[in-house]
């Protein structure tokens, strides 16, 4: 990622910390569900390049970022309770966008289907 990329993320990141009135200081709890390549857990450590870039940005605004692995519900129902500030590698839908702030993207990517590009039958072999 180019530095001006991260700069302008927590650039935004800092901004909606304190729009949501955040004290610098205070820890940021920050939930995922296990999403790979995007988001798991390594001996306990939450990783991918989604945490790495958070990391980053936490760093950078000298917050306190805790991140947690768990299950989709579970990490939902804590934010909406307010025992977690945020979710992260989630998709902006018109649902989640009436309780939820979503921050620009922090990866793009496409999803594809993929599969050999040969294809093998009991009598030949042809390309697709």
């Amino acid at each position: 990622m180019k530095v001006k990329n991260a700069l302008y993320l927590a650039t935004v990141f800092s901004g909606c910390l304190l729009f949501a009135g955040f004290a610098s200081g205070a820890e940021l709890k920050l939930n995922t569900q296990d999403f790979a390549p995007f988001s798991y857990e390594v001996n306990g450590v939450v990783s991918g390049p989604a945490a790495d870039i958070i990391r980053k940005i936490c760093g950078e605004a000298k917050i306190d970022c805790s991140m947690h692995l768990l299950p989709w519900r579970r990490a939902q129902d804590e934010v909406a309770n307010g025992t977690a500030q945020g979710l992260f590698v989630i998709g902006w839908n018109e649902e989640r966008a009436k309780t939820l702030y979503f921050s620009p993207p922090l990866l793009n990517t496409e999803y594809g289907f993929l599969f050999e590009k040969t294809i093998r039958s009991s009598s030949n072999r042809s390309q697709i």
